[in-house]
């Protein structure tokens, strides 16, 4: 395209060619038009963060306030001497390291009676009662009694503060690797895994449900407000070991080396796809009758007491020595698994942080109140107040982590759902302090380190995170140089060397017709019309012909019944068209729109399409709710699809309207109107297809003058009533979808269906929406929208193109020297609105004949042709799409 000069050419010299200065102005065109697209989709979209509530938060201490009420029965002391005694110990051993996660208790101890009654945090009761000092406290729910018979001395303070310390503020340091990170959701596994059942001796089943309602159900009742627990069970005969046991005296044992390998994870069927809510493991596993009893020696290489092992953050692991000698199979008891099942309760509760109740202060659980009771309300409130922490420092730290990583990656992108998932996340946090019970802590707590956690890890976030600056210079430069630099100098050498353009050569390209406007629909004049008629006089005869011998039966359905519905109906009853009806209460049906297939097309490609919509597209309404409802899987009434081609408007007509008026109507491009009955009724509906037909049966009556039938009997090219190209079509290799993407986009109810050929191209046959509806609508497979459009014309030509192998719609297109007459009964006879003309012989079907395209034919156009030749005017700019 650009060509360099010779030494000996100067600028003055290089020769102006207006084709060559059309090609760059395109391509500038192209650059320029370009540019602000490619700098909208290069463009990292950075929305600002609340960067200040983010450290205010970070900033800002939660106090949980905890009242605890004192008690002195049978006379030793005075109650109020003894709580302020315990709040001075309490006040010199809390809060002494900033880094205690039990530094934000707020403690108020005071007699019996002195806080507030309406008090809504937690509220605890200490009761000192007489007896001997040795007695271990009894706990229950959230008050505990102490003994005593020495009166409020130092030794009964020193063991109440303990006692308190241990309850309120247990040590966590030590469990942090073993408590499994929180969620509100856990699945527990319990799995019986035999090491080879082979030898004989295995367990073949357990009574695993009886186990669990009896000895683990109490505990999972009470953590249900911190979690809810899925169960699921299994049991595997052969589940072999990484390592080999160690002999030890009467049997085998497994040292704390080979502890950290027993989980067989490649081997074991452990892991389960059945959600992704967090998994604890707990393990019975029965040895081999070749390895038994095999026990688990400590870091002394002495047997341990307990013949199980906890894996942090994973789950439990208990092992069973089977007594019976024989070869038989066994069953496990609910009596068997008793001691089994206390151990997994124990590891459950460590793996989710229950703190316990320490045996050096000598408490213990008094189950004579409740026998159901397994933990403390001080168990149950410690609990949940250490994972509301937890999860509160979790969130904090995360928003910061985002703060500061947006801050110091530009090029990390920033959208409106990380935005507002801090948001989210900030109001969850505020509202933990704000929060009146240790349950309601834990909930916005957790909630709070969820949506910050879900906007750390959006994959939007790391979209460009390696993809710095410097990378789009080292990418764009090579591509740009090597355009940029010709575009330019051609620029250059262009201005310098074009003459002035003549003015009429500028006003001629100017009144130029550009490709694919609007068609001037005046015909040439052409031989054998001689009337006056032709020059726009109306007939007065037109004037006393109404429209009641056009009326049809017309399909009426309800506005409130789904889009698949309405489609059936269409098939059901054969209708091309139905009218959608409106009842309000105690009024009669009002009609309300038109659906047609070319509507159900439409709101099959919008249906098809939604993922790919745009929000400029989604602010319409309509296809708005069309979209929300299918998201959804709502059914769609019919009301919302109707004229959704916007090729079906609602046009009312009385009974007594003129044929000039109808006519006027359909030359201007709508397809059909209802005919309005007694009390707004319908009445029935006229199609264009109906007035071409009257047309051509009664042309010789309908005027006075021959002009209709002189139309009649001229040919297409005479009259000038083909639309030239360009022609919406399509190639055989096209699917369905794009079939329906066409006519949706173009407005049009049926396309070509053309081979490359040596002009616009090889017609093959057409494709139409009443084609697609038939064919689409009933198939409940979404593949039918990926056959291809040669496929889709033999299944749709076929049944209905044949009969006994002959011909039932013999032409589908015509030629530009067949006659309106001929074409008239081409459109009829195959039931479309457009028939393309060929400039080689009709194809048939089948199979499918060849003609190069050369241009259309509408129903609306031979309208408008009747139309001007009757006098009657039809603006040709509103017929553009049919």
């Amino acid at each position: 395209m650009f060509t360099s000069t010779t030494p000996s050419q100067t600028p003055a010299s290089y020769p102006h060619d207006k084709g060559r200065f059309k090609i760059i102005i395109a391509y500038w065109t192209v650059l320029i038009v370009a540019a602000p697209v490619w700098w909208v989709l290069t463009t990292v979209q950075r929305l600002p963060l609340p960067v200040a509530q983010v450290k205010e938060v970070g900033s800002k201490h939660i106090r949980i306030p905890i009242d605890v009420n004192v008690d002195v029965t049978d006379g030793l002391c005075d109650a109020t001497t003894l709580a302020a005694k315990l709040q001075i110990a309490w006040d010199k051993t809390h809060g002494t390291e900033p880094s205690d996660i039990w530094s934000v208790l707020d403690v108020r101890m005071g007699a019996l009676g002195s806080h507030r009654p309406d008090i809504s945090h937690a509220v605890y009761n200490i009761t000192v009662r007489y007896g001997y000092d040795n007695d271990p406290a009894i706990v229950h729910d959230r008050s505990f009694e102490v003994f005593s018979r020495s009166g409020c001395d130092g030794q009964l303070v020193d063991k109440v503060s303990s006692s308190l310390r241990a309850l309120l503020t247990p040590p966590t340091h030590n469990t942090e690797l073993r408590v499994a990170q929180y969620s509100p959701r856990y699945r527990l596994a319990f799995s019986l895994l035999n090491e080879d059942a082979s030898f004989g001796g295995a367990v073949s089943s357990w009574t695993v449900e009886r186990a669990i309602k009896e000895y683990l159900q109490p505990t999972l009742n009470e953590l249900n407000i911190l979690h809810n627990f899925t169960i699921e069970s299994q049991v595997q005969f052969y589940a072999p070991l990484t390592t080999e046991p160690v002999p030890a005296q009467d049997g085998y044992a497994l040292n704390q080396e080979q502890l950290t390998i027993f989980v067989n994870s490649a081997e074991w069927s452990l892991s389960s796809s059945v959600s992704n809510d967090p998994v604890l493991h707990f393990v019975l596993f029965v040895p081999s009758l070749a390895r038994r009893p095999l026990y688990i020696q400590d870091s002394q290489g002495k047997i341990t007491q307990f013949n199980s092992f906890l894996v942090p953050q994973w789950g439990g692991i208990a092992i069973l020595n089977p007594t019976f000698k024989g070869s038989e199979n066994l069953v496990l008891a609910p009596h068997d698994l008793k001691p089994i099942f206390h151990t997994f309760r124990r590891q459950l509760e460590g793996l989710l942080g229950v703190p316990a109740l320490p045996p050096p202060v000598g408490l213990r659980l008094d189950r004579g109140i409740d026998s159901k009771q397994v933990l403390s309300g001080w168990q149950l409130d410690t609990l949940l107040r250490r994972r509301a922490l937890e999860n509160i420092q979790g969130s904090v730290q995360t928003l910061n982590s985002i703060v500061g990583l947006a801050g110091q990656i530009e090029n990390m992108p920033v959208g409106p759902s990380v935005r507002d998932d801090v948001l989210s996340a900030l109001d969850e946090l505020s509202q933990t302090h704000n929060a009146t019970h240790p349950t309601q802590t834990l909930t916005h707590s957790a909630l709070s380190l969820q949506l910050a956690s879900r906007a750390f890890f959006n994959p939007n976030m790391v979209g460009l995170l390696y993809f710095p600056a410097e990378h789009k210079y080292a990418v764009y430069t090579p591509l740009f140089a090597p355009i940029a630099v010709p575009l330019v100098v051609s620029v250059i050498r262009e201005l310098k060397s074009r003459p002035a353009c003549d003015q009429d050569d500028r006003r001629e390209d100017a009144l130029r017709r550009p490709a694919g406007s609007p068609i001037d629909l005046v015909p040439p004049p052409f031989g054998g019309i001689s009337s006056a008629l032709e020059m726009g006089e109306l007939d007065p005869a037109l004037a006393t012909l109404d429209i009641s011998h056009l009326i049809e039966p017309v399909t009426e359905i309800q506005a409130n019944i789904s889009v698949e519905r309405a489609c059936e109906v269409l098939l059901e009853k054969k209708e091309w068209c139905v009218a959608v009806m409106t009842q309000a209460a105690g009024a009669q049906p009002v009609c309300t729109g038109l659906f047609d297939f070319s509507d159900a097309n439409a709101y099959m490609h919008l249906a098809v399409t939604a993922n790919s919509l745009t929000p400029e597209d989604l602010q319409n309404d309509r296809i708005s709710q069309i979209v929300s409802s299918a998201r959804l899987r709502k059914e769609v009434p019919v009301e919302l699809a109707c004229n959704l081609s916007e090729k079906n408007p609602l046009v009312m007509l009385r009974n007594d309207t003129s044929l000039t008026t109808l006519l006027e109507i359909f030359s201007r491009g709508t397809h059909r109107v209802l005919v309005e009955g007694p009390e707004q009724q319908v009445k029935g509906i006229i199609t264009d297809s109906a007035l071409v037909k009257y047309f051509a049966s009664n042309h010789d009556k309908i005027t006075t003058s021959p002009v209709i039938t002189q139309v009649i009997y001229t040919s297409l090219l005479d009259l000038g009533v083909i639309t030239p190209p360009p022609i919406v079509s399509a190639s055989p290799d096209s699917t369905v979808l794009d079939a329906m993407t066409l006519m949706s986009r173009e407005g049009v109810s049926s396309i070509a269906v053309l081979h490359p050929g040596p002009d616009i191209g090889v017609l093959i046959s057409t494709v139409t929406v009443t084609d697609i509806g038939q064919l689409v609508i009933p198939s409940e497979s979404k593949s039918v929208l990926s056959m291809k459009l040669g496929a889709f014309v033999s299944d749709i030509k076929n049944p209905h193109g044949m009969i006994n192998g002959e011909d039932l719609y013999p032409v589908y297109s015509v030629l530009p020297t067949s006659t309106l007459g001929y074409t008239i009964e081409k459109l009829l006879a195959t039931k479309v609105h457009r028939v393309f003309v060929a400039d080689e012989p009709e194809p048939s079907s089948p199979p499918f004949g060849q003609g190069n395209l050369k241009g259309v034919v509408s129903l609306v156009d031979i309208l408008a042709v009747f139309a001007r030749h009757l006098g009657i005017e039809a603006n040709p700019g509103l017929i553009y799409i049919y």
